[in-house]
């Protein structure tokens, strides 16, 4: 099941129940604007009714029996200055209920039984009638088409529907910009911990996340703070137990020579070979990781010299004359680039020479290791190349990991060469990339120096 993020179930949420609010406003609002609009016409015809009632009594005044024309105008008058116009109509009855006078729009009916407000249904049309006695024998009844009158209404208040349908996305669109507001400093946090090295324990910052996320982040400060001293007693651990292999190594090394130097036979010497043979194996390993064990990530790295690798390559190279004499390999060396300024010269020095010991050792016989440097953006980097054993990009990958080495080969080694270089790499914010060298063949290391202006300490 594919699960969500927290940001898009707050939206969710939020745009759910805003949905729902805004539906059941919608509806409270409807019943009321129906209880509203029928009002407005009662209150309406009410009015017209009184005013028609008093210009009849002004009339009356000067006209003993007022004409049928004149009752017409007078109503007619009232019309014109009536809110309900064009909707609006009146029908005169006598009591027996015979139709003295109608507007010509108003429909046929009868009169009503009693004086007040009533409704009547006619061709599928509701009407609302508001019925009064004029004279002692002559009836009133002023009319208005609820369907047009509600139109009428509603155009004068055409505002408010246009306000409750925009109302929705725009709190739709509030309520997502403020969660996406709010849940910035998560989505901070996330980019600063993808963004961190795997080697990096220090804690992470709980000042700009939200009350509900700081007790998350303060646990994963307290784990980070017990993988970092578990780390360091890991280090202090192989630091420790490889100073005490040295001395007991050195004087078996010792030893063994002597018994090699003094016997004269020979599968006697054959054998104390073959154990020296291993012995400077474990010499060499104890080696690495001291070496391994004070690149401590944590520590802070003084780059203050100049390194130039061109010098270096070729002294590791003339270090190896023998092995590469004996492999009968070839070397292309290409050094495009400047000095490496602001680096520890010592750390280089090792990496380069773990990088050229790593390619001459694991050379197919009788090939060519290719050596260059290129100055980039960023820095200095420094490939090399060589023809060795396929292997796959799992595999490859995998060279940085300590201890690691490649299945079916004799060459010597504990497979902490190239986490030396990586270690050293990072401690120089710089990198170890692996990648085949033509194809799918061969094996192309290049480790990226930072050529930073200041010492740094490793993050």
């Amino acid at each position: 099941m594919k699960r969500t993020s927290l940001r898009t179930r707050l939206i969710v949420v939020s745009t759910a129940f805003v949905t729902l609010i805004w539906l059941s406003a919608i509806v409270i609002v409807a019943f009321n604007l129906k209880w509203f609009l029928d009002r407005i016409i009662d209150i309406e015809l009410e009015r017209d009714m009184q005013l028609a009632n008093h210009l009849y009594a002004l009339i009356s005044e000067s006209i003993d029996s007022p004409s049928l024309d004149a009752i017409e105008n007078l109503y007619k008058d009232v019309g014109m200055i009536s809110a309900l116009q064009g909707e609006w109509g009146f029908r005169v009855f006598y009591e027996d209920g015979r139709s003295l006078l109608a507007s010509v729009h108003v429909p046929d009916f009868p009169r009503p039984q009693q004086e007040g407000f009533s409704n009547l249904e006619v061709d599928g049309e509701l009407w609302r009638l508001y019925a009064r006695t004029l004279e002692e024998n002559i009836w009133t009844v002023l009319v208005a088409n609820k369907s047009g009158a509600n139109s009428l209404i509603l155009q004068n208040l055409s505002p408010t529907p246009w306000f409750l349908l925009l109302i929705l996305p725009v709190t739709i669109f509030a309520a997502v910009y403020g969660i996406h507001r709010a849940t910035q400093p998560i989505k901070a946090m996330e980019s600063t911990v993808r963004q961190r090295s795997p080697r990096s324990l220090d804690p992470l910052d709980a000042g700009s996340v939200p009350v509900e996320i700081e007790p998350l982040v303060g646990a994963v400060n307290q784990l980070l703070e017990r993988v970092r001293n578990l780390v360091r007693h890991e280090q202090r651990f192989v630091a420790n137990a490889a100073h005490e292999l040295q001395t007991p190594l050195a004087a078996m090394k010792t030893e063994l020579q002597n018994c090699i130097a003094q016997t004269e036979d020979e599968e006697l010497a054959f054998t104390l070979a073959r154990l020296e043979k291993r012995l400077n194996r474990s010499v060499y390993s104890v080696k690495q990781l001291l070496t391994l064990a004070r690149l401590d990530p944590d520590a802070p790295l003084q780059r203050i010299d100049t390194a130039n690798l061109e010098h270096i390559v070729y002294d590791e190279l003339a270090a190896q004359g023998d092995n590469l004499l004996r492999l009968n390999l070839e070397t292309e060396v290409r050094c495009n680039a400047p000095p490496l300024t602001h680096c520890n010269n010592d750390l280089v020095t090792i990496a380069v020479r773990n990088l050229v010991e790593n390619a001459i050792k694991y050379a197919t016989k009788g090939t060519r290791i290719e050596i260059d440097t290129q100055r980039q953006r960023n820095g200095i980097s420094l490939r090399v190349a060589n023809d060795c054993a396929p292997m796959t990009l799992e595999t490859m990958q995998q060279l940085r990991d300590s201890f690691f080495r490649v299945t079916g080969n004799d060459a010597t080694g504990v497979g902490l060469g190239l986490a030396i270089v990586d270690r050293i790499a990072t401690l120089h914010s710089g990198s170890l990339d692996f990648q085949y060298r033509k194809g799918e063949e061969g094996l192309a290391v290049t480790v990226q120096f930072s050529d930073a202006s200041e010492p740094k300490t490793r993050s």
